[in-house]
């Protein structure tokens, strides 16, 4: 089944042995160095055999530490370079102004789910999955249990909380986010940027990264409404109820079926832990690895969660 995706189509092969880039040596990648820096760049101007070759080429410049926004390594990027053209464009002049009823769950399950119908044929999709986006991806698996080749998760949402799950520490401050002092803490003071962000992190963040991480919420108010909405929306005793149900729904579903499964378990973690990650330790046709992380923990151990999902992957390819 094939589908397109930024002018490329993108089709299952057979023989498709692996992920993993392939040896530079067609001298696509360039490295360079000199007064004490190293650094790389894609040289675009060889006879590449096909498209993906380009994309593999880019996606193993990205793997450099020198790379900015390494964050998105977690996800495969489809990167197209056309005279003239943009590879997105993106068009917010008839996106509504948002308010305290925005970023809901419902409002981001709509987008994600006309995202899938849009970008693929709704066949053989595996999800990598983590924190708020693991309630996602579980619930639309859940409702398209037959559109599933396998899910990946780490720090996730596993099932309905109790503030008894948290420490003091993260219990105290998530209470003050669900609270009238929440506007106050992030829509002013920007409190999950400059707090949680980097205290969910065991590396220190440098002012570089930080400063990527802060581009999207300089503004005070609404724009920081997605990081107010989100705390506010964790299924937590019960609160908010439609939350709490469809959690518990794919929490049932998520212990009976078998679709494969990798738990990337974070070492000692935040919110995947205690009687939560025995829980998920439970589901069946699942493999585990553990990584060292809060919760946050791309920044911490990117390598060793890229190589067990290529390995992991590489595995429910083949069968």
């Amino acid at each position: 089944m094939a589908f397109d995706l930024f002018g490329f189509s993108v089709t299952k092969k057979k023989t498709q042995k692996t992920f993993v880039t392939p040896e530079n040596d067609d001298g696509a990648i360039t490295y360079v160095e000199g007064g004490g820096f190293v650094g790389t760049y894609l040289n675009t101007d060889i006879d590449a055999r096909d498209e993906n070759v380009l994309i593999q080429k880019y996606r193993e410049m990205a793997m450099t530490q020198e790379v900015d926004l390494a964050i998105t390594d977690v996800i495969n990027e489809a990167v197209l370079h056309e005279t003239g053209k943009a590879s997105v464009n993106l068009s917010l002049e008839k996106l509504d102004q948002s308010d305290a009823n925005s970023y809901r769950f419902e409002e981001h399950y709509n987008f994600l789910n006309q995202a899938i119908e849009l970008l693929t044929d709704q066949e053989n999709i595996t999800f990598v999955l983590h924190d708020w986006g693991s309630a996602l991806g579980f619930h639309w698996s859940h409702m398209h249990p037959d559109s599933i080749m396998g899910i990946a998760y780490m720090e996730a949402i596993v099932q309905e909380m109790t503030w008894d799950d948290w420490n003091e520490n993260s219990r105290s401050l998530f209470q003050g986010f669900r609270s009238e002092a929440g506007e106050n803490l992030i829509l002013d003071k920007n409190y999950f940027i400059e707090k949680v962000l980097p205290g969910s992190i065991i590396r220190d963040l440098d002012e570089s990264e930080m400063k990527q991480y802060r581009k999207p919420f300089l503004n005070s108010g609404e724009d920081r409404r997605p990081t107010l909405s989100w705390p506010r929306e964790i299924p937590m005793n019960g609160e908010p109820k439609n939350v709490c149900d469809l959690v518990n729904a794919y929490a049932e579903w998520m212990q009976t079926n078998d679709i494969p499964k990798f738990f990337i378990n974070a070492d000692p973690g935040v919110i995947l832990t205690g009687r939560m990650r025995e829980f998920c330790r439970t589901w069946k046709n699942q493999k585990e690895i553990s990584v060292k992380g809060l919760h946050f923990i791309q920044e911490d151990s990117p390598d060793e969660i890229g190589n067990g999902l290529s390995s992991w992957y590489n595995n429910i390819f083949k069968s």
